[in-house]
């Protein structure tokens, strides 16, 4: 999933996505678990800093499925109507 947010002030890119809610967690996942982080269209770090107007883009990458966790199946009773 890909957001992107324009920059209002100078700060650096972690500083910057926590303002807009993103967790210490999320980062960690976008860091270390194949998202992305760009600015302007290039890729960079959560320390590089970002300057008023600059456009500040992440990937968030898709869950990975649990090994304990196994898909059900939900059956509803037919309608009385039906």
């Amino acid at each position: 999933m890909r957001y992107e947010f324009t920059v209002g002030r100078s700060c650096r890119v972690k500083t910057f996505l926590k303002e807009h809610d993103i967790s210490k967690g999320l980062l960690a996942k976008i860091k270390f678990e194949g998202g992305h982080i760009w600015v302007n269209g290039e890729e960079q770090f959560a320390t590089y800093p970002v300057h008023e107007g600059d456009v500040v883009a992440i990937e968030i990458p898709d869950e990975a499925p649990h090994e304990t966790l196994k898909p059900c199946l939900l059956y509803t009773s037919p309608s009385p109507r039906d």
